[in-house]
């Protein structure tokens, strides 16, 4: 699993659709599925990379704030 997402948004009480809201506000169009495949590492493209990056930094600015 990339950047260990899914249990970061565990740990913040988060659900997949406030990362994907997140993304799309920054510039990101994506879904559902998409996201999912991305994250588990399903799907191998630089759109992917690139969700799982801002992804990560989402989930790092939320895991400040909560501290």
């Amino acid at each position: 699993m990339r950047y260990m997402i899914k249990s970061r948004l565990a740990a913040l009480n988060k659900k997949s659709v406030d990362v994907i809201d997140e993304l799309r506000r920054r510039g990101i169009n994506t879904n559902p599925g998409e996201f999912s495949l991305a994250v588990n590492g399903r799907l191998a493209t630089a759109k992917a990379d690139r969700i799982c990056s801002v992804a990560d930094e989402i989930l790092t600015e939320w895991e400040s704030i909560r501290k």
